[in-house]
């Protein structure tokens, strides 16, 4: 029994694809914009994963003013020793406290995996790592991490807001952790 004859196999094999209609270009170009690019989201976690990168690219630029935004305004920050704080001195203190990070030089967050805990709110597992120069001369360089639960919730289609940071670790110098995304 024979499914397909050679030649049509072989004439498949060499013909080159060109779009016909419109529809080809278009669907093709999306391909490779968003294929090149490594936007795809379709869901939830590809959405904070992205919105993770910008917030990470913004502290490592001091845009502040970006990095706020990706807070909601009720949002809670708990330390390891128990301290807790809501709202704005939460964000306040917890974006003071990585931009006094000594010699900070950029910021990362390591996503070790994610909890969805409804259609609204989604907690990912993260460390936060934040490469230090401590003497630029000597090219000698550190590295603080922490371990945190980040909660985000969901404002409205495609719009997630970070509205808890507990730390689960105290922050420690010399250990390496982030891996290429």
């Amino acid at each position: 029994m024979q499914f397909c004859n050679s030649r049509s196999l072989r004439e498949a094999h060499t013909r080159r694809w060109f779009p016909r209609s419109g529809l080809d270009v278009l669907l093709l170009g999306t391909a490779l914009v968003l294929g090149g690019c490594d936007l795809l989201i379709f869901s939830d976690t590809g959405r904070v994963k992205h919105d993770i990168r910008v917030h990470d690219n913004a502290v490592t630029k001091d845009d502040w003013q970006t990095v706020a935004s990706f807070y909601n305004r009720q949002m809670t920050w708990s330390q390891p020793d128990g301290t807790q704080l809501q709202g704005l001195p939460a964000i306040s203190g917890f974006l003071s406290s990585i931009r006094s990070i000594r010699g900070r030089d950029s910021f990362y967050t390591d996503i070790h995996r994610f909890q969805k805990l409804d259609e609204q709110r989604l907690v990912a597992y993260v460390t936060f790592q934040v490469p230090i120069v401590e003497n630029a001369m000597t090219l000698d360089f550190n590295n603080v991490t922490w371990d945190a639960a980040v909660l985000w919730v969901k404002l409205g289609p495609g719009i997630w807001k970070i509205a808890g940071v507990r730390e689960s670790s105290p922050r420690e110098r010399g250990k390496f952790v982030h891996s290429i995304r």
